[in-house]
C-alpha cells in the first residue's frame, strides 16, 4: 500500500495525501483486524520477542525511508519547498500513520 502510493503519484504532495488516506481506509476496514500489525506489535511484544521487535522496527524504518525519498523527490521536482527537511517530515508522517493505526485499533472510523 504505502510503497505504491509513494511511488505512483505524479507529485510528492499527491503521494503523501494518498498514503495517509489509504492508511485510514485500511486501518479502519471492518472486514479485518483494525489498526496495523507493525504498530500494534510494537506495544505488545515482551522481552522474549526481541527478534520480532527488531524485524518490525526494520519495516517501520523502511517505510519512513520511503517517505523521506518521496519528499526528497518532491524537493528536486519543485513540488515541495526547497527548505523542507525530508527526514523530519518523514518522521512526522510516520508518527501520524502510527497514531492513526492506534486510533483505528481503538475503534475510530475512517470518517472520524
Amino acid at each position: 500500500m504505502a510503497k505504491r502510493a509513494l511511488e505512483e503519484e505524479a507529485t510528492a504532495a499527491k503521494a503523501l495525501h494518498r498514503y495517509v488516506f489509504e492508511a485510514i481506509e485500511a486501518f479502519s476496514c471492518k472486514e479485518r483486524s483494525r489498526g496495523c500489525l507493525l504498530v500494534s506489535a510494537a506495544t505488545n511484544c515482551g522481552a522474549a520477542s526481541t527478534g520480532a521487535q527488531k524485524l518490525l522496527a526494520g519495516y517501520r524504518q523502511a517505510s519512513e525511508a520511503l517517505i523521506a525519498a518521496c519528499i526528497q523527490r518532491g524537493i528536486e521536482d519543485g513540488d515541495m519547498p526547497p527548505a523542507s527537511d525530508p527526514d523530519l517530515l518523514a518522521k512526522y508522517f510516520a508518527v501520524l500513520i502510527q497514531g492513526l493505526a492506534a486510533q483505528a485499533r481503538d475503534g475510530a472510523t475512517a470518517d472520524a
